[in-house]
């Protein structure tokens, strides 16, 4: 047993720099194993019944898809391109507010509601680009924005972990135009 563990330590200490970097990784995944453990890194791929991930440490590790129970998206660590603020009236005098996202509910008198919105890629990515997707999607339905908006990562096409978002479309009644400068939420 002690001769294993030199053996172990000697091949891990002769092993050479450039084979581990020590770069920091950030992690975009959680795999969440059977037996309780719980491996963050970069997710590589899902082949041939086992996953692939890069530590942090930049080792790249296998697991057997038996041993995962469940495999997990982290969220992006790079803030959202249009961070959640209270939209006043000279930032709308400056830019007009074209599309407006929130993830709270509104009051029923400021909107009239269109129709229930979820729009999904068919490969990786992250949830920002998913708002301008959404936005763009707004505009061809003529609405002035979006309520009870989220994001999530689910299976999709070809993707075992794709965004994906959904909410619900309106457009503005008068007084809701009004209202809008004390309301939270995304202009774009």
């Amino acid at each position: 047993m002690l001769l294993r563990a030199a053996t172990l330590a000697a091949i891990v200490l002769s092993t050479p720099a450039a084979a581990v970097s020590q770069e920091s990784v950030t992690p975009d995944t959680v795999l969440v194993l059977k037996n309780g453990a719980e491996v963050r890194g970069i997710f590589l791929s899902l082949q041939d019944g086992k996953y692939a991930i890069r530590l942090s440490d930049g080792r790249e590790m296998g697991y057997a898809a038996e041993d995962v129970a469940s495999m997990q998206r982290l969220p992006s660590v790079t803030p959202p391109t249009a961070p959640l603020a209270t939209a006043t009236l000279t930032d709308t005098a400056l830019q007009p507010c074209t599309i407006f996202f929130t993830e709270a509910t509104l009051d029923k008198s400021l909107y009239a509601d269109v129709k229930e919105l979820k729009i999904s890629k068919k490969w990786y990515g992250g949830s920002d680009e998913m708002y301008i997707e959404l936005a763009d999607r707004l505009k061809k339905m003529k609405a002035d924005g979006a309520y009870s908006v989220h994001t999530w990562q689910a299976p999709s096409g070809f993707s075992w972990s794709a965004p994906h978002i959904g909410g619900r479309a309106f457009t503005w009644t008068d007084a809701g135009r009004k209202a809008l400068a004390s309301l939270k939420g995304r202009c774009f």
